[in-house]
């Protein structure tokens, strides 16, 4: 299933990604290996307890 966003955006977001990996290389294998491993949570429930929009139980509906 194609992207919904942009060709543009897309690029945006691989330069960016690039660019951590080669300022920060530990940290961005770390985030890697996170979001490999915990596939099955959901990159959006790993991104929105990245950036601290959301808890587990939150996203259980526990809160």
């Amino acid at each position: 299933m194609p992207a919904v966003a942009s060709l543009k955006e897309l690029e945006q977001v691989q330069l960016m990604l690039e660019i951590i990996k080669a300022e920060y290389p530990d940290a961005y294998e770390k985030f890697k290996m996170l979001f490999k491993t915990h596939r099955q949570v959901g990159y959006k429930n790993i991104a929105k307890m990245i950036l601290g929009e959301s808890t587990p139980k939150k996203l259980k509906g526990l809160e």
